[in-house]
C-alpha cells in the first residue's frame, strides 16, 4: 500500500471501492485463450504484448512505488492468456507461479492447416 500511503502525502483524494462478484460473469479468459490457439497471429502479439507490459513495467519512473518484485508476472501472463512464458532477461531468476500448458505453441500453424485441409477434403 505504499503507492496509497504516497497518494494521501500528494492529498490525492482516495475512495475505496466495493468488492463485486464474478459469479454468473463467462470465463472471459478462457474464450480469449480459445481464440488466441486458433490464431497463431493474435498469439504472437499477446506475447509481444506482455513482453512489451513487463519491461515498460521494470523501466518506469516509479519505480520506488510500483515495484518490479512486487509484480505478479504469473497472474499477469494468465490475464495474456499466455500458454507458456516466454523467454526474456527479465524473467531470468524469478519465481514465477504460472502453469505452463501442454499445447505446442510451434505446432499451432501446423494444427490449424491440418483442420483446414480437413474441412476440404470432403469437397475433393
Amino acid at each position: 500500500m505504499l503507492h496509497a500511503e504516497f497518494l494521501k502525502i500528494r492529498k490525492v483524494p482516495l475512495q475505496q471501492l466495493k468488492a463485486f462478484s464474478t459469479t454468473g460473469c463467462p470465463d472471459y479468459l478462457n474464450i480469449i485463450k480459445q481464440k488466441l490457439i486458433s490464431d497463431k497471429a493474435l498469439y504472437e502479439k499477446s506475447i509481444k504484448a506482455f513482453v512489451s507490459y513487463v519491461r515498460y513495467y521494470k523501466e518506469h519512473q516509479l519505480k520506488y512505488i510500483f515495484k518490479f518484485k512486487d509484480l505478479n508476472l504469473g497472474t499477469l501472463a494468465r490475464l495474456f492468456s499466455l500458454l507458456k512464458l516466454p523467454k526474456m532477461p527479465e524473467l531470468k531468476g524469478v519465481k514465477v507461479d504460472f502453469e505452463q500448458s501442454e499445447i505446442d505453441v510451434t505446432l499451432l500453424s501446423l494444427l490449424l492447416l491440418l483442420l483446414f485441409l480437413s474441412l476440404l477434403t470432403p469437397f475433393f
